[in-house]
């Protein structure tokens, strides 16, 4: 059985072929790929700790990912966020590889942002803009290059320690100047009960990708910003799964759902109507996309 670190995910996975995989895995669904609900268990409550368990497969793979979140971790300067993901042959259960979850996950949150862009966002998109940690502003940067001509990739924070190939990348701390020249937009932090990006200042044609709340006392995006926005979900659980949209809709704004994303790979739904749309797309995670990008890795392995 391999062993796959989170270094060897990002050899081994190209975020070209990826992309596709996702698009074919969506646009299949549950016809190819079964995926009960999640688990979720609260841990302790004192801590606010949460573990999550997602199951999926197919006729070629299963695959299982067990993840907590502990988001006082911060205080201790550790990862709040800890996964491994049990790649299995789907025709025998026999294990094939352990992987690391949380590089698993944020590779595949990156593919499957770019994949939902490629419906949502304008086609001369040049400029991302990332709210969240430099390990996921690259991964997305990488992503998002294999959809559009990407020029620019900001990054909320005092410094952004990386270098991407093929892309200009500054670290800005005047949010509402970054919106401004944003053509898109990835929230993908450890969301609290406090929003981070006001709708006032995200501007007109502006894509928005709100990654980090999945339980629904946590939010990234206010009111302002659910209320225009067209909202596209990753799986419908997340009108009640995340605050972003469960919030307003208890307080009686809502939220403008067009469809999910197996829509609109399938071709059900149409994307962005026209350029000054504010297209938004929720997203709190899918076994479906994690067992793909699995795959991806697994079969990249030169030799087994």
């Amino acid at each position: 059985m391999l062993t796959v670190d989170a270094a060897r995910i990002g050899e081994l996975l190209s975020f070209d072929v990826l992309v596709p995989t996702l698009r074919t895995a969506f646009a299949h669904g549950q016809r190819a790929t079964v995926a009960p609900q999640r688990h979720r268990h609260r841990v302790d409550n004192e801590l606010d700790a949460t573990m999550l368990i997602g199951a999926s497969w197919t006729r070629n793979y299963l695959g299982v990912r067990v993840s907590t979140v502990f988001p006082r971790n911060v205080v201790a300067d550790l990862e709040s966020y800890s996964s491994t993901y049990l790649l299995s042959h789907g025709r025998t259960g026999h294990p094939l590889a352990v992987l690391d979850g949380g590089e698993l996950t944020r590779r595949a949150t990156a593919g499957v942002s770019a994949l939902a862009a490629s419906y949502l966002a304008r086609p001369d998109t040049k400029t991302l803009l990332v709210i969240g940690e430099d390990r996921y502003a690259r991964a997305a940067a990488q992503a998002y290059q294999a959809v559009f001509d990407l020029e620019r990739l900001l990054v909320l924070g005092e410094s952004a320690g990386f270098v991407c190939d093929g892309v200009m990348v500054a670290a800005v701390t005047d949010l509402e100047a970054a919106l401004d020249a944003a053509d898109a937009v990835v929230c993908a932090t450890v969301a609290t009960s406090t929003p981070v990006l006001p709708g006032a200042w995200v501007k007109p044609g502006t894509f928005v990708h709100l990654a980090g709340s999945f339980t629904p006392y946590t939010r990234e995006g206010d009111d302002a910003l659910i209320a225009d926005a067209s909202v596209f979900l990753d799986t419908s659980t997340a009108l009640t799964e995340s605050g972003d949209l469960a919030q307003p809709a208890a307080a009686g704004i809502s939220p403008k759902v067009r469809g999910t994303l197996f829509d609109l790979c399938s071709g059900a739904v149409a994307g962005r109507l026209d350029q000054g749309e504010v297209t938004l797309f929720k997203s709190v995670g899918t076994a479906i996309a994690d067992l793909a990008t699995a795959a991806v890795v697994h079969t990249s392995v030169p030799s087994r």
